[in-house]
Protein backbone atom coordinates (compact mmCIF):
# COMPACT_ATOMS: atom_id res chain seq x y z
CA UNK A 1 0.00 0.00 0.00
CA UNK A 2 1.31 3.45 -0.92
CA UNK A 3 0.43 6.41 1.32
CA UNK A 4 -0.88 9.46 -0.53
CA UNK A 5 -0.34 13.09 0.52
CA UNK A 6 -2.21 16.01 -1.00
CA UNK A 7 0.83 18.17 -1.70
CA UNK A 8 -1.41 21.19 -2.17
CA UNK A 9 -2.69 20.90 1.41
CA UNK A 10 0.79 20.11 2.77
CA UNK A 11 2.16 23.29 1.18
CA UNK A 12 -0.68 25.40 2.61
CA UNK A 13 -3.04 25.80 -0.35
CA UNK A 14 -6.73 26.27 0.39
CA UNK A 15 -7.88 25.69 -3.22
CA UNK A 16 -7.73 21.88 -3.38
CA UNK A 17 -10.52 21.00 -5.77
CA UNK A 18 -10.01 17.77 -7.72
CA UNK A 19 -10.24 18.55 -11.45
CA UNK A 20 -9.54 16.76 -14.73
CA UNK A 21 -6.00 18.19 -14.50
CA UNK A 22 -5.29 16.84 -10.98
CA UNK A 23 -2.60 14.16 -10.99
CA UNK A 24 -0.81 11.81 -8.59
CA UNK A 25 2.97 11.56 -8.78
CA UNK A 26 4.70 8.58 -7.17
CA UNK A 27 7.91 9.63 -5.38
CA UNK A 28 10.59 7.42 -3.80
CA UNK A 29 12.09 9.00 -0.65
CA UNK A 30 14.70 6.67 0.80
CA UNK A 31 12.86 3.40 1.43
CA UNK A 32 9.45 5.05 1.33
CA UNK A 33 7.23 5.24 -1.74
CA UNK A 34 4.54 7.92 -1.50
CA UNK A 35 1.97 9.45 -3.83
CA UNK A 36 1.68 13.24 -4.13
CA UNK A 37 -1.58 14.77 -5.34
CA UNK A 38 -0.75 17.85 -7.43
CA UNK A 39 -2.76 20.42 -9.42
CA UNK A 40 -1.38 19.20 -12.74
CA UNK A 41 1.57 17.43 -14.32
CA UNK A 42 2.20 17.99 -18.00
CA UNK A 43 5.64 16.61 -18.65
CA UNK A 44 8.69 14.92 -17.19
CA UNK A 45 12.00 16.69 -17.76
CA UNK A 46 15.61 15.86 -17.00
CA UNK A 47 17.39 18.51 -14.95
CA UNK A 48 21.15 18.66 -14.58
CA UNK A 49 22.65 19.96 -11.34
CA UNK A 50 24.28 22.91 -13.13
CA UNK A 51 20.79 24.13 -14.16
CA UNK A 52 19.64 24.45 -10.54
CA UNK A 53 19.79 27.93 -9.05
CA UNK A 54 19.66 28.75 -5.33
CA UNK A 55 16.19 29.33 -3.94
CA UNK A 56 15.44 32.86 -2.76
CA UNK A 57 15.68 33.62 0.97
CA UNK A 58 11.93 34.17 1.03
CA UNK A 59 11.17 30.58 -0.04
CA UNK A 60 8.31 28.86 1.75
CA UNK A 61 9.33 27.49 5.16
CA UNK A 62 7.33 25.22 7.39
CA UNK A 63 8.29 23.51 10.66
CA UNK A 64 11.69 25.18 10.47
CA UNK A 65 12.66 23.52 7.19
CA UNK A 66 12.98 24.99 3.75
CA UNK A 67 10.92 22.92 1.36
CA UNK A 68 12.18 24.72 -1.72
CA UNK A 69 15.81 23.74 -2.28
CA UNK A 70 16.32 25.42 -5.64
CA UNK A 71 14.72 26.74 -8.79
CA UNK A 72 15.15 25.97 -12.47
CA UNK A 73 14.19 27.82 -15.62
CA UNK A 74 12.69 25.69 -18.38
CA UNK A 75 10.84 26.88 -21.49
CA UNK A 76 10.70 30.45 -20.14
CA UNK A 77 9.06 29.29 -16.88
CA UNK A 78 10.36 29.02 -13.31
CA UNK A 79 9.95 25.79 -11.33
CA UNK A 80 10.62 25.17 -7.64
CA UNK A 81 12.60 22.10 -6.64
CA UNK A 82 11.00 20.67 -3.50
CA UNK A 83 12.90 18.61 -0.92
CA UNK A 84 10.81 15.43 -1.00
CA UNK A 85 11.83 14.24 2.47
CA UNK A 86 10.79 17.53 4.10
CA UNK A 87 7.28 17.18 2.69
CA UNK A 88 6.51 13.84 4.32
CA UNK A 89 4.51 13.77 7.53
CA UNK A 90 6.41 12.38 10.49
CA UNK A 91 3.77 9.64 10.70
CA UNK A 92 4.49 8.59 7.11
CA UNK A 93 8.27 8.72 7.61
CA UNK A 94 8.01 6.23 10.47
CA UNK A 95 5.47 3.94 8.85
CA UNK A 96 6.56 0.45 7.82
CA UNK A 97 6.86 -0.18 4.09
CA UNK A 98 5.47 -3.44 2.67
Amino acid sequence: MTPVIDLRVRLGSTDNEITDETRMIIVQVGDIEVGWIVDEANDVITVHQEEVESSPESAEKKEGQSWVTGIIKHDQRLFNIIHAGAVLDKSVQGAPVH
